[in-house]
């Protein structure tokens, strides 16, 4: 047997049909793997039992089928933003990240040098220097 083509797998999956043609199954022989063909027979059979003649408005049915495409394409493409958005605010993250990294070391920087600027030794040294006279 000759392996499909790689389109008809990406257009179909594992089961579909081509106008003109007919059903295709794409099975797995060496598994013993024929659910697919047992889903295209159920579909082929499903049709031949209900198959009526109906009188379809070619205009209406294109009109229809035009709509759904454009609305798939729209669906495609808040999906495609949504991932963009998705990878945007991974980046600012990351970026956040490094900036609250930087923010933090001076931060405890800042700490010590107010803590030396505001003479913490000095007054240390006074008070014992005040407790020493009071002491006299």
């Amino acid at each position: 047997m000759t392996r499909p083509k790689i389109g008809l797998l990406k257009n179909f999956e594992n089961v579909g049909y081509i106008p003109g043609v007919g059903f295709i199954a794409i099975i797995n022989s060496q598994k013993g793997d024929y659910s697919n063909l047992a889903i295209a027979y159920m579909l082929a059979r499903d049709i031949a039992m209900n198959a009526k003649v109906l009188d379809l408005d070619k205009d209406l049915m294109s009109m229809m089928v035009n709509r759904i495409i454009k609305d798939i394409n729209e669906v495609l493409t808040i999906k495609s933003l949504v991932q963009n958005n998705i990878e945007n605010n991974k980046t600012i993250l990351k970026q956040l990240e490094k900036s609250l990294l930087l923010m933090e070391f001076n931060q405890e920087y800042l700490r010590r040098f107010l803590s030396q600027y505001s003479g913490e030794d000095i007054k240390d040294k006074y008070r014992l220097v005040e407790k020493d006279i009071n002491e006299l």
